[in-house]
């Protein structure tokens, strides 16, 4: 699982558009490719850092906002796009009561001046569907 993928979102004739313009690499999602329909997803890899190394996805995400905010605000702004979110993947060991992890305000305030939306999508690392439970 990749660890922060930039998601964008809309009608797929203004997000394909938006996407092929852009100088950031988009591809499509399997679930939005596999049903053709009039919205669509696109996905870039922000971060290769798996779950256990969220601190290190924040930073790359950091770096990547920093350098391509223009383009991202550009994206975000067009007619059809209905939005963006930064999806970090965060993996949680079955033994773990709690874990912390910390997006800076300098991430958050950038990404709030673009319309840019944070999610963290949360893994218990060794549950599979379907798995037998201990």
């Amino acid at each position: 699982m990749p660890g922060c993928v930039l998601r964008i979102a809309g009608s797929r004739d203004a997000v394909t558009e938006a996407v092929t313009a852009s100088s950031i690499d988009f591809i499509e999602s399997r679930a939005s490719a596999r049903v053709f329909s009039p919205v669509a997803t696109f996905l870039h890899t922000v971060s290769d850092e798996d779950g256990d190394h969220v601190p290190a996805q924040i930073d790359d995400a950091q770096t990547f906002v920093a350098t391509h905010r223009a383009e991202l605000a550009r994206i975000l702004s067009l007619p059809g796009v209905e939005g963006g979110c930064l999806d970090f993947g965060w993996e949680i060991g079955r033994d773990r009561i709690a874990q912390f992890n910390r997006w800076p305000h300098a991430l958050l305030g950038a990404c709030a001046a673009i319309g840019l939306d944070l999610d963290v999508s949360v893994y218990l690392r060794g549950h599979e569907s379907g798995a037998e439970q201990p």
